[in-house]
């Protein structure tokens, strides 16, 4: 896991692409990819974010320190299958049953 740099005073170094978002609006993109977004300068509008993970079902519980923080680990141990509440299977290959 690489630091993550100093971009702010060096912006020009890097390929930065921005949206004009308005409430309600939404952006999707890969969990690792460094993203941004400004301070609420509001008195009296709370930010609120919603996020989803969405995952293949070969996918297994990888718990990383060094990687981003989770906090509300899953009850799952290193190797095991992402299942459970947490994890609700919205659409399976096979057609069979899901939420």
């Amino acid at each position: 896991m690489h630091a993550v740099p100093e971009i702010e005073g060096q912006r020009e170094r890097y390929d930065i692409v921005s949206f004009d978002l308005a409430p309600g609006d939404a952006t999707i993109h890969h969990a690792a990819t460094l993203h941004h977004a400004p301070a609420n300068r509001s008195d009296g509008t709370r930010r609120r974010a919603y996020i989803q993970r969405w995952a293949g079902d070969d996918v297994t519980y990888n718990p990383r320190p060094d990687a981003m923080a989770i906090k509300r680990p899953p009850p799952l141990q290193a190797g095991e299958r992402l299942a459970g509440e947490l994890f609700p299977v919205v659409w399976r290959r096979d057609g069979g049953p899901r939420l």
